[in-house]
């Protein structure tokens, strides 16, 4: 049972408890301190709720214990303070714990880090659990009186399940009204967004520095008619996209934008992905029986085939997506996946990968065949951040095998207040996800 003391009548309780007296005739009074300090602070068994998900897609919570012991308590007797360096993981039950306390003096404690006279102290008792959800104030009474000294308390708890995301919503895209299509891409220094509205059929180009005083800059575009802004791409130090008509656009600055001559041999191109060095698109030779051909180019107007390992009818040709990385290995790899258009393979998705510089061809990765492979219903942005693809559509799917399967049974998810019948764009730092839907921009952190 805890024992409730008010006021300071639990200082005469103490001394007059430690100062029982033995049941021999020769027993002497307990010898009395001006000591007061906390030398130590052990948790007990901990117990924590994790919450997953079942073959049904119910949500089932589930209890697991550990020891308080793994997480060591710091004792600053300067500042008067004690708390775990080390959070304790995300879901910690901190209500009911049981305490291991070693301290020269009577140790009291009360949830009023403000105590008045009329504070309520519980003396505490290793047998009496302890209440942490909020910050606790100790106290330890020397045993002669002649003083105390307090402790401030304070359990740290993650705050989101580690190797989970954090979303924080940034600035909202200055769209005058709601954007028909948007479209991010990552610069060395800046974030790009580019959307069309109902109002303007030329793309808006919105530019936000990458620091701690990030705003948007807007300015129009020129030489966009027709563009496609869902293929844009940043390589070789600038920005490249296609029209619908199969011209090829660049930018230096993002605002401004030249056709790209091409060879007498190319009509058409279609980008599809780019590398930090290589553009790579479906590019249509001249010629009344011309077949479209899976091309590269370092510089935009001319451009070198790449053999495919497979049929090239499940080369995808619309709703494409495309990310370009770099493997722990040190492998470069791009990857391109999306719907298919051929006759035999219309409605199909599949998902190609090239390791760059290695003389291999496209190799087919994965198509809807497949339970693992990603759908491409609608439009789909595919990351690499901390190792791992991350393919964001109408919700999130994650792949640590280089996109040969995709899963979406762990995090990161969407955040809660995304509406799921907007269009979204995402890209990556390496670190961190930028993701716009509609006039909403979020940055996503992982949690260590």
């Amino acid at each position: 049972m805890k024992q409730v003391i008010y006021g300071l009548t639990f200082c005469l309780l103490a001394i007059s408890q430690l100062c029982s007296c033995s049941s021999d005739d020769s027993s002497t009074a307990a010898t009395l301190s001006s000591d007061c300090y906390i030398s130590s602070f052990t948790l007990g068994t901990l117990k924590r709720s994790v919450v997953s998900v079942d073959d049904d897609g119910d949500t089932v919570t589930t209890y697991v214990t550990f020891a308080g012991s793994y997480y060591p308590l710091s004792i600053d007797h300067s500042a008067g303070t004690i708390t775990n360096r080390e959070p304790l993981p995300y879901g910690t039950l901190t209500q009911a714990v049981l305490a291991t306390i070693t301290a020269q003096g009577s140790v009291v404690y009360t949830d009023e880090t403000t105590p008045a006279d009329t504070t309520v102290w519980t003396a505490y008792s290793s047998s009496d659990s302890i209440d942490f959800s909020q910050p606790l104030l100790f106290r330890v009474y020397a045993t002669d009186g002649s003083g105390y000294r307090a402790y401030l308390l304070n359990l740290n708890v993650r705050q989101a399940e580690a190797g989970s995301y954090t979303w924080q919503q940034m600035d909202a895209l200055p769209a005058t009204s709601a954007p028909t299509a948007t479209h991010i891409v990552m610069r060395p220094d800046s974030l790009l967004a580019y959307y069309t509205t109902a109002d303007s059929s030329l793309p808006t180009c919105a530019a936000m520095p990458l620091n701690a005083s990030a705003s948007w800059t807007v300015a129009a575009t020129s030489g966009t008619e027709g563009a496609d802004i869902s293929t844009m791409q940043s390589a070789i130090d600038a920005l490249w996209m296609s029209t619908a008509n199969g011209h090829l656009l660049t930018s230096s600055d993002g605002r401004t934008w030249q056709t790209v001559s091409q060879g007498t041999a190319t009509t058409t191109v279609q980008l599809l992905a780019a590398s930090a060095t290589t553009l790579y698109a479906r590019v249509a030779d001249t010629g009344a029986d011309a077949t479209a051909i899976i091309a590269a180019s370092t510089d935009g107007h001319t451009w070198t085939a790449i053999q495919l390992d497979s049929d090239a009818s499940l080369f995808p040709s619309h709703n494409t997506t495309a990310v370009a990385y770099t493997q722990t290995n040190g492998n470069k790899r791009v990857l391109i996946g999306g719907l298919c258009s051929n006759e035999a393979t219309a409605g199909t998705a599949a998902t190609w990968s090239l390791r760059e510089g290695s003389g291999e061809p496209w190799a087919l990765f994965i198509t809807s065949k497949s339970p693992y492979s990603l759908a491409f219903a609608q439009p789909t942005s595919i990351v690499c951040c901390n190792s791992m693809l991350i393919a964001v559509d109408n919700g999130i799917h994650v792949s640590h095998d280089n996109g040969i399967s995709w899963s979406t049974e762990e995090q990161p998810s969407l955040p809660a207040s995304i509406d799921p019948s907007t269009a979204r764009s995402a890209v990556s730092d390496g670190t961190g996800i930028y993701l716009a839907s509609g006039t909403q921009l979020w940055h996503a952190t992982l949690n260590e």
